[in-house]
Parts: structure tokens; sequence; C-alpha cells
């Protein structure tokens, strides 16, 4: 993929890293009644609809995946924010990043986060909002037709498929969706991927923890 600066360094991520840890401490400080530590990090409910869940990710596998991808689309999506650690590293690929969290807490402790790092990372428009909340007529309220990429984090609860299967189904043909391995039996899977409407492009090198993209092709 071509990347927005000429190099990306390994401190570049290290950087990132740290502010997702130190910011990931000061939430948990806050709502850590709420907080589990597994093996691969933080992982705590939020108070977001859907039952919604936070998990750290691995930034530096995410960099890493994300260099091996052609692919020149310039917009992205970024469906649950976060604590803008996954929206901080698209930055250096894609020039527009649109990320929408519904939690207000995780919200508050990641809006400022990498304004003051300067380009790219301060061209982040990050939004409070719930990506799958609809309106009186069954409409999304938030469109991701536009966006050349769709970027969304791993299982909520136990209707993700569907959910997702339903919002993915409104992204443009020819959009690439960019996901954590989901780790879902196949029958799940196709309930968001149908045959129909995607491809997948890349499987990543890790398939537990790795990473993945498809194509919407209709």
């Amino acid at each position: 993929m071509l990347t927005r600066i000429k190099c990306i360094p390994l401190t570049e991520t290290t950087r990132i890293s740290k502010l997702v840890s130190a910011a990931e401490k000061r939430l948990n400080k806050k709502t850590g009644k709420y907080c589990i530590r597994t093996g691969r990090g933080l992982t705590w409910f939020t108070q977001a609809p859907n039952q919604g869940v936070y998990e750290s990710s691995d930034l530096f596998q995410f960099t890493d995946f994300l260099k091996e991808l052609h692919f020149s689309g310039s917009s992205v999506a970024v469906l649950g924010g976060g604590l803008k650690g996954s929206s901080l590293i698209l930055s250096l690929f894609f020039k527009n990043i649109v990320a929408w969290e519904a939690d207000e807490n995780i919200y508050a402790a990641a809006k400022n986060m990498g304004t003051d790092l300067g380009f790219p990372y301060d061209s982040i428009d990050f939004r409070l909002g719930d990506f799958l909340e609809k309106d009186r007529s069954g409409s999304y309220k938030i469109s991701i037709a536009e966006f050349d990429a769709i970027y969304f984090f791993k299982p909520f609860n136990k209707t993700f498929s569907i959910l997702m299967g339903e919002r993915l189904s409104t992204a443009r043909k020819g959009a690439m969706i960019i996901s954590p391995s989901l780790g879902l039996p196949p029958t799940a899977l196709m309930t968001i991927y149908s045959k129909e409407r995607f491809r997948l492009i890349s499987n990543g090198k890790d398939k537990k923890f790795g990473f993945q993209v498809f194509e919407k092709i209709s």
C-alpha cells in the first residue's frame, strides 16, 4: 500500500502504542470494574449500545499488515473507533479517516489523542455516534457508502454476524473491508461476507490473531 509518509519507522508505531496504552490505563482507573486482563492485553465491556466490547489491538501487526496491501484508496470509515489506535495507524496510509465511537467514556479519553502529534494524525475526524443506529424509516443514520475502505473490530455480541452483514451491505461496490481475523464459524462468517457480495482479498499470515480484507463486489 502507498503510505502517506515516505517511510514508517518502528518508532512511529511505538509512539502510537504508548499513547494508546496510557489512555487504556487512565480509562481502566475510571471503569476498572468492567475490565479484565487477557494474554493479549486489556478487555472491558463498554457502555455502547449492542453490548460493545473494547479489546487492545496489536498495532505493530496491524502496521505490518497494511504495508503488504496493494490498495490506492484514500478514505476509511472506522466502525467502533475505540481508543483511536487503529485510526492513528490507518492515518499513515489513508488521507481521510472518519471514526465513530458510541461509548462516551472511551470517546472522551480518545478524542484529543493525536491532535498534538501533528501530521498525519491531526486530520482524523473522530466522532461520538453509533454506526448501527437507524432512523424511523429504518435507514442508518451514519452513511458509509462514500468510503473507499471500512475498518471494524471483533464480534461484540451474539447477533454480531447479522448486524455487521446488514451494515456492510451498505458499503459501495469496490470498497475494501478490513478487520482482524474474526474467529467465527464458517456459517457466521458467510452471514457477514456472502459470496454474492464479497470476495476475499487477503487473509494475512496469522489466521488466528491476524487481519483480513474482503472486497465488496456487488
